[in-house]
């Protein structure tokens, strides 16, 4: 309750995206190509994920990931598949970006293999 007049400003409190991982190193897969999900739960309030991008020559999302899109509540999770196409026997490096309304906004993770 407010008096008259009076402007009642209220907080709203934003969830957090946790990653299973910090990175997602494929190791080395001798010039095959390796799927690999990662998964996301959520803690405080309900995050929605905007975007799942991923950047690197080598590194795709697949599709069957439940995070595109989508709102998860308070500790339920979502997944990301990421595809490593290797081709050579090089060090390959990207990043998987999911962007959301959570905390921070965007959780971004390394992508790593050989």
């Amino acid at each position: 309750v407010t008096p008259e007049g009076a402007v009642a400003i209220v907080m709203a409190s934003l969830g957090t995206l946790n990653a299973a991982k910090d990175e997602l190193d494929f190791g080395s897969i001798d010039g095959r190509r390796n799927d690999s999900t990662i998964t996301f739960t959520v803690t405080g309030d309900p995050v929605t994920f905007r975007r799942v991008t991923v950047s690197g020559d080598r590194f795709s999302e697949r599709r069957g990931g439940t995070c595109q899109n989508t709102t998860i509540a308070v500790g339920d999770s979502c997944t990301v598949i990421i595809r490593f196409d290797a081709r050579n026997n090089n060090l390959q490096t990207g990043t998987l970006t999911v962007n959301h309304n959570g905390t921070n906004g965007s959780t971004v993770l390394a992508l790593l293999g050989q």
